[in-house]
């Protein structure tokens, strides 16, 4: 059976456009629901007409109730805010409404710029996938899934329309869903690597110091143009100030440590990372800084890990990463999700595959 964490990773991607609406006569689902959007379009499922169009803030209500519905837990207090305003993660949605009104399918993502191998491009990011279970019997290209898929790539993702890619960390079942309906590239698996909770392999010259969120985002900013500069050869999600305030520190319903990799001598910050705990280990979720103090930052985590009183200290990350990170100690510890990317994005196919691909547990939005 399928986790809530499970379903928040699902994702399928582009496909041909949804059918043409029928007239819009007086009473029909387009003219009902003509306060709920301007770009509505009516389509089939399961034999019955349903109608299509973008989410706004009128619509939160309806977002949160179907989020109880698919998740089995209300969204907390803020939740809306921190990823649909703009504040926060900004996000975009589509809906599917039945002929009531109800809102059935949800599928969203989250502008997230990137680094391509020094070059900036703009991607949207897929999270709160969300299908009814009334809805999910007909897994098809006339499936609630689908349209809402379909759709939503077809207003965003391509040449002109505001993003060049779109990228998600679906589980496996979601994964093979998003093949069968040829929606998305599959570029592997995402690694979980994981060290023991000890403090026997720390270097005496480098120090964890803790910080608040916004002297976090401040350290971010300074380390972040400097990462770059390591990494030009790597895809890799922004790191900056921004980011770090927007994913970690405005999120409601978590609670993110921030901690500077400090030389003892001088007081200098090489790098920062970001982890939270839960239950008996604590999650590495992002680092910012050369990949060179990967080396000290992953032993010292692993003593914060045993002060915290955690057995063991983990992290998410994509397959060059992963090297990197089992270089620094840590050991293999099975597939946490998988890379897709839609089929609608501007690079291709083979410089999807050929990309050196920068991504850690943080880079998602549900640890």
């Amino acid at each position: 059976m399928a986790t809530p964490a499970d379903e928040r990773r699902a994702m399928a991607m582009n496909g041909p456009s949804p059918p043409a609406p029928p007239p819009e006569g007086e009473g029909s689902v387009v003219s009902r629901l003509r306060d709920f959007h301007d770009k509505a379009q009516v389509v089939e499922q399961a034999g019955r007409p349903m109608t299509i169009g973008p989410l706004r803030a009128e619509h939160q209500q309806q977002v949160e109730q179907l989020f109880s519905v698919v998740f089995g837990t209300a969204p907390a207090a803020g939740w809306w805010t921190w990823k649909y305003g703009p504040a926060g993660l900004d996000g975009r949605a589509m809906g599917l409404w039945d002929e009531d009104g109800a809102l059935i399918a949800h599928y969203a993502g989250f502008p997230r710029p990137l680094r391509w191998q020094g070059q900036r491009r703009l991607a949207i990011q897929i999270g709160d996938v969300m299908v009814a279970p009334r809805a999910r019997a007909l897994l098809t290209r006339r499936g609630a899934f689908y349209q809402v898929c379909s759709r939503f790539f077809q207003q965003h993702v391509g040449f002109e329309k505001g993003f060049e890619l779109a990228f998600g960390f679906p589980n496996e079942r979601a994964l093979m869903l998003g093949k069968k309906l040829a929606l998305y590239h599959d570029l592997g698996p995402i690694a979980e690597v994981v060290w023991p909770a000890t403090a026997r392999r720390v270097n005496w010259r480098w120090r964890l110091a803790p910080l608040s969120a916004e002297a976090a985002a401040q350290l971010a900013a300074r380390l972040w143009p400097g990462m770059r500069a390591h990494c030009p050869d790597w895809v890799i999600g922004e790191r900056d100030a921004d980011f770090v305030l927007a994913r970690y520190a405005r999120r409601p319903d978590l609670c993110y440590r921030f901690f500077a990799l400090t030389n003892r001598w001088t007081g200098r910050a090489q790098a920062l990372a970001v982890v939270r705990q839960e239950a008996e280990q604590v999650l590495w979720l992002d680092f910012i800084g050369p990949p060179s103090a990967l080396t000290a930052t992953a032993p010292a985590l692993q003593a914060l890990a045993q002060t915290l009183g955690a057995r063991a200290l983990s992290a998410w990350a994509s397959p060059a990463l992963a090297e990197r990170l089992q270089a620094c100690g840590g050991q293999p510890g099975g597939t946490a999700a998988y890379l897709a990317v839609a089929r609608a994005s501007t690079p291709t196919e083979d410089a999807l595959r050929g990309a050196r691909w920068w991504w850690m547990g943080g880079d998602n939005d549900f640890l």
